[in-house]
């Protein structure tokens, strides 16, 4: 629109307000494309075109708002107008077919296409095919009434309500005039009539006027169909001609509480039981509130957390199974009550039973919210009387960042860490060329502690760059140098000053470069880096004063050979730099395996050079200074053979590892998880870290051990992390005896007050093998347990047995 004002004398004139003269050409020379046809604009009512872009014809997009914009003003109406002019009666029958041929396309929202029958109607036009549900179908083949009650609810488009004229016009021109109303039919009767009120405690309450539903009699039936002309329809529920309400009781009850409320209102508002119109939803509204409430309150006066599952799911058991894996399935059976198996959902879920349940939970009424983590999400758990850890969401990231501040007194190292920290501080000081090492500690030793307490009393508290980036492979491990870093930053950091922690990895944004000489740490997963290493913004990061690599038996695959490569970090048979970022490792397992090449390939990465020099007395000093525990080795003997196929021999011979199929094979041995659970009853450890064969035997292992009596719980990398962060915490406080794993704690998890490893997953690579024995190997003087039993079930692996892992490594834990 356009504003005229008077240039000097605004104060006499008043503002005039009319359309752009663009909207005036447009309309004098504009066409509108239909089909195949071109229409001017000026033929076009607003009204037309109204209609037409409420229908969604093509071309008629935004042209309702150019239409109506193009009326004048009243105020200037005797002053300006538009051309407006009709079609030809040949040019009219043209543009109502191109329309017709466009609808006759539809198979969805049937319902709002009365309006366009009524324009076509206006101007004499009747469709001769019609949109249905399954396709355009000729009008003799469509029925017509006036009446709304004898349509469907079900929009196929068969049966069409028009005004009077319009269904005397089309049924003229052939199309068949439907008399009789709905007959509701069913194929069998399931119960006596009973009063609605009954069915949905508190309608009367929430209607006006509600006499007539106080006495709406109810009748469940089988295979209930609404019949309307020759139409046979699925229906869910229905009101007879006796005004008896009819329910399908297996349609109705696979719908959610809310929608089957809706259901019976939208019924009683068809046949004139109660109003329709807006205050419907209303109505709805209040009794929806209403369950949900009652609902709500049922679940929560349950006097235990199993029976207010049991409660939510309205006992309906199947529920909990649908959401067990098939080899918690297989565990369970059918020989434990509902409250075992509740109690066993627990179990396998933790916080994260609620959140699977939510389908189910909406169909009862409960209400629960679309999103996890939130405010909303905590008022239901609360609401239902469940603890509050229950509201967390499954995908909720870490915080990118966080800062700490301090320092107050901290426990001195041990001298050998202290030995390790004047070893790093002479080959950082040194100043120039590679200056690398490996702190090669026995998990339990305290390898984070030194090399985190390295970098922050010579990186961060320095004068230099005041950065570190530390690398590691998942979750658990970024996690544990982040609560590291912060505890020492709060006892050791400089005074006065905040460290800066960025947490980078799973998914979390690119961090900005430090303010200033901010002391910064980077802790990045190996697989973020490499994913965006390529990023200008990360150009900071790779120019850090201090690079740390856990589990650094790893540094030579080629994702951390690039990483190496994007800090200028001499690799192979490179120049050699005359200054570059110094380089740490950290492992338990300085060594690949049985492969001496790859071995020499990493000790010559990290320059030969290992904190402390002395590694082959290490384990015995620290055994009896207490940071390790003692140890003792126990054969659990299986001795049924087990043969492998020519193919899985061959991988074997390649890959150095058993494949898959022989390892899920063994886990399904029925006796030998018998035998397992059975050492496990029968054991007097108190925490048991078990590591399985695959990710369904550990489900199978924990759910059998659980049902047993045993408290236990199976996490794996399908596990999602809040519940894995629940089964461990719960495990490190003495909760659950018996944790099962498969692939996730194998590194970055420490078990102190593990008394028994048990390890059935049989593996050929010693490094793999001594990370899972190093879980349990903290010391008393490193608040561990004084002596730890390693058990592994020894296979009768025809012709391999010989090279698995425990056969080279059980001589450091046998006295």
């Amino acid at each position: 629109m356009v504003t005229i004002i008077h240039p000097s004398r605004r104060n006499d004139y008043p503002d005039v307000i009319v359309p752009h003269p663009i909207f005036y050409w447009l309309n004098e020379h504009g066409r509108l494309r239909v089909g195949k046809l071109t229409v001017p604009l000026h033929c076009v009512s607003s009204e037309f075109g109204n209609v037409m872009e409420q229908s969604r014809i093509k071309g008629f997009t935004g042209v309702s708002r150019f239409l109506v914009a193009r009326e004048p003003e009243a105020g200037i109406k005797s002053r300006f107008s538009w051309r407006s002019s009709k079609l030809t009666s040949e040019s009219n029958a043209l543009f109502w077919e191109q329309i017709f041929a466009e609808l006759a396309a539809r198979t969805t929202s049937l319902k709002e296409l009365r309006p366009i029958w009524e324009l076509a109607y206006s101007e004499g036009m009747i469709p001769q095919i019609v949109p249905t549900a399954d396709g355009a179908i000729p009008l003799s083949e469509i029925y017509v009434t006036t009446k709304p009650s004898l349509g469907h609810e079900l929009d196929d488009g068969k049966i069409v309500v028009l005004s009077a004229g319009a269904v005397s016009a089309w049924t003229a021109a052939g199309a068949l005039q439907l008399d009789s109303g709905p007959a509701m039919l069913f194929r069998s009767r399931l119960s006596a009539p009973f009063l609605l009120e009954n069915l949905v405690p508190g309608i009367a309450l929430a209607i006006e006027d509600s006499e007539a539903v106080r006495s709406v009699l109810t009748v469940w039936v089988d295979g209930l169909e609404e019949g309307v002309g020759p139409f046979r329809y699925p229906a869910v529920l229905g009101m007879d001609s006796d005004g008896v309400l009819l329910i399908d009781e297996n349609r109705f009850h696979a719908r959610g509480w809310a929608e089957r409320a809706e259901l019976i209102l939208r019924c009683l508002a068809r046949h004139g039981v109660i109003k329709d119109g807006e205050s419907l939803d209303a109505m709805i509204a209040r009794i929806v509130d209403r369950r949900t409430v009652d609902a709500r309150k049922a679940v929560r006066e349950q006097p235990s957390i199993e029976l207010r599952v049991l409660k939510a799911i309205n006992g309906d058991i199947s529920a909990l199974f649908r959401i067990f894996t098939p080899a918690t399935r297989l565990a369970a059976g059918d020989r434990f009550s509902h409250e075992e198996i509740a109690r066993l959902a627990l179990a396998v879920h933790g916080p994260t039973l609620l959140s699977a349940l939510r389908e189910t939970l909406e169909l009862n009424g409960l209400a629960p919210p679309g999103r996890w983590g939130g405010e909303q999400a905590r008022a239901f758990v609360l609401d239902l009387g469940f603890p509050v850890e229950f509201a967390s969401s499954i995908a909720g990231r870490r915080d990118a960042e966080l800062s700490v501040s301090g320092p107050i007194s901290l426990p001195s190292l041990h001298d050998y860490q202290e030995e390790i920290l004047a070893n790093v501080e002479t080959l950082i000081a040194s100043g120039v060329g590679r200056r690398r090492a490996v702190i090669s500690l026995p998990t339990g030793g305290g390898k984070t502690r030194v090399a985190a307490e390295a970098v922050v009393r010579l990186i961060l508290r320095g004068d230099g760059r005041r950065t570190a980036l530390w690398i590691a492979q998942t979750d658990e491990l970024c996690e544990q140098a982040v609560q590291c870093f912060r505890q020492l930053w709060v006892n050791v950091g400089a005074p006065g000053e905040d460290l800066r922690i960025v947490r980078f990895w799973g998914g979390q944004r690119s961090p900005a470069p430090p303010e200033g000489d901010e002391a910064t740490v980077v802790v990045a997963s190996i697989q973020t880096l490499n994913s965006r290493s390529s990023r200008g913004e990360l150009a900071w990061v790779a120019q850090s004063g201090i690079v740390i690599i856990d589990e650094c038996h790893h540094a030579i695959t080629s994702s951390y050979t690039d990483i190496m490569r994007w800090m200028d970090v001499q690799v192979g048979n490179e120049r050699a730099r005359e200054f570059e970022t110094p380089v740490i490792g950290l492992s338990a397992t300085p060594w690949r395996g049985y492969n001496e090449d790859e071995s020499e390939r990493l000790a010559a990465r990290f320059d030969r050079r290992w904190f402390p020099a002395d590694q082959a007395s290490l384990h015995e000093k620290l055994s009896y200074m207490g940071v390790l525990a003692t140890r003792s080795y126990r054969a659990l003997r299986y001795d049924r053979p087990i043969t492998l196929s020519a193919r899985e021999q061959h991988h074997v011979d390649t890959f150095g590892e058993l494949p898959d199929s022989v390892v899920d094979r063994i886990g399904e041995d029925a006796d030998r998880n018998n035998l397992i659970v059975d050492t496990v009853l029968k054991s007097s450890a108190t925490s048991i870290l078990l590591f399985a064969n695959s990710v369904a035997h550990a489900q199978y292992l924990a759910a059998k051990l659980h049902l047993a009596g045993c408290p236990a719980a199976a996490v794996s990398g399908q596990t999602d992390r809040l519940a894995r962060q629940h089964f461990t915490r719960r495990f490190r406080s003495g909760e659950l005896r018996v944790i099962c794993n498969h692939s996730v704690l194998t590194t970055g998890f420490d078990a102190p007050k593990a008394d028994l490893i048990l390890i059935s997953r049989p593996v050929i690579s010693p490094v793999l093998y001594m990370q899972m024995v190093g879980r349990g190997l903290r010391g008393p003087a490193n608040g561990g347990t004084d002596h730890c039993q390693i058990m592994t079930v020894e296979d009768n692996i025809i012709n391999f047995s010989d090279r698995l892992a425990h056969q080279f490594c059980r001589r450091f834990f046998e006295s």
